[in-house]
């Protein structure tokens, strides 16, 4: 959407924040108005993987190991091409800047066993494009059951990573201006109150990570922290692998810890981009995976809203993220 450049960041982010919309709750591109319904009827598959999280949750590296296994660790494919196109994000077409130049990874034509990038049919919504997509189909979404209902009926795999609250906001904040997700650079407090006032994409966090968590029994949907999954990477792997039905070598394992090493991991997230600013983007999207780098970020009265934030929306539920204490 356009906004009006002669108004203040403050003012900017209030005129962005007015233009979207609620769906079951949840804060939603202003496309959804006419969108939506397409999201809301979208037909899982029994052997559909999902990947649900809130946004700066781990989502990328937890595809990256889905995309791995679901493909018998072709590690060459999996360096070639950009993350975006190995595991697609189902509502893309919220975002026109983003779909506009979208593609999907598909057999190639000409020889089924090597993969290829096609440019999506832009005229139509994400929704549309990817219900086409062979099967096993490998989505990734902010959008949670609730939203697309079909996902727990059809049976599919889904895996639901959630992470320390404090460390998933700074790391949105400093990526939401470079997505064009808000036109303008808005200081951290600011943020702060528009995602306390429920005004910031996806949000409210509390409710989306309730919904998760109330699936974290159901046999086909897996439960992680996003803390686990970097504190224990070999672990997490033989998790996913063993939820997923793939098994895996020790050998892969540890070729697949060195894929995702941090710094590695940074120079490949892209594939084989050849963009002068694709360095830029590489150290936008792929921060340095730390856990509790908040704190060179916020201040102690912000930190103390957090933590009071925290406590008030964890009162009463099991739910324990690994290391937080508020």
């Amino acid at each position: 959407m356009s906004v009006n450049p002669e108004l203040s960041n403050l003012e900017k982010l209030r005129e962005v924040m007015l233009a979207c919309v609620k769906e079951n709750g949840y804060v939603m591109e202003p496309l959804w108005k006419k969108e939506g319904e397409l999201y809301r009827n979208f037909q899982a598959k029994p052997d559909d993987v999902w990947i649900m999280t809130l946004p700066r949750s781990g989502t990328t590296v937890t595809q990256e190991i889905v995309y791995l296994l679901m493909n018998n660790f072709n590690f060459e494919t999996a360096r070639k091409f950009p993350f975006f196109v190995k595991v697609v994000s189902i509502n893309t077409s919220l975002c026109p800047h983003l779909w506009t130049n979208s593609y999907v990874l598909l057999p190639g034509k000409d020889n089924p066993g090597e993969c290829e990038v096609r440019k999506v049919d832009a005229s139509k919504s994400s929704a549309e494009v990817y219900a086409d997509l062979p099967s096993p189909r490998l989505f990734k979404s902010h959008l949670t059951f609730s939203v697309i209902n079909s996902i727990l009926e059809s049976g599919a795999k889904t895996i639901y990573v959630a992470r320390n609250p404090k460390d998933r906001l700074v790391s949105w904040w400093k990526l939401l201006p470079s997505m064009a997700r808000i036109p303008c650079d808005v200081d951290f407090a600011t943020f702060w109150r528009c995602v306390r006032n429920e005004q910031i994409l996806y949000e409210p966090t509390w409710k989306h990570i309730k919904e998760g968590w109330a699936q974290r029994h159901n046999p086909n949907v897996l439960f992680l922290f996003y803390e686990d999954i970097r504190q224990d990477l070999p672990g997490a792997i033989r998790k996913i692998a063993n939820f997923l039905g793939k098994p895996c070598s020790e050998q892969q394992i540890e070729d697949t810890v060195r894929y995702l090493d941090i710094d590695s991991f940074r120079q490949h997230v892209f594939g084989e981009d050849t963009r002068p600013d694709a360095e830029q983007l590489r150290n936008m999207f792929v921060g340095k995976g730390q856990i509790g780098g908040y704190k060179d970020v916020i201040s102690p009265k912000i930190e103390k809203e957090m933590d009071d934030w925290i406590e008030e929306n964890l009162r009463g539920t099991d739910i324990a993220f690994p290391g937080l204490n508020c």
